[in-house]
């Protein structure tokens, strides 16, 4: 069962966090995946066609990006795109 997912009750209940919290904790995991792949945003970006800035808009949790978007930087990280969606309190910092 994914972790943003919560047994409670016998009741599975999704926990869903606010929508600037939601895109931060996508661009936080996308910064932790990026940087533990030693890629660098330049690196994301020419691989990935995305603009050097908008990598880091997406890591600081400030724009929706597209799904494609998130796909083709899962596909340079070699990650899974639901890894982005992992909710955990080391995201949220």
């Amino acid at each position: 069962m994914p972790k943003f997912y919560t047994k409670t009750s016998s009741v599975l209940e999704m926990k869903i966090p606010k929508n600037e919290a939601f895109l931060k904790m996508i661009g936080a995991n996308v910064r932790k995946i990026r940087i533990a792949s030693n890629i660098t945003m330049d690196s994301l970006s020419f691989e990935s066609g995305i603009e050097y800035r908008q990598i880091g808009r997406i890591e600081r949790g400030e724009v929706n990006t597209t799904v494609m978007s998130l796909f083709r930087i899962a596909t340079i990280l070699n990650t899974e795109i639901g890894n982005f969606f992992v909710y955990n309190e080391l995201s949220q910092n």
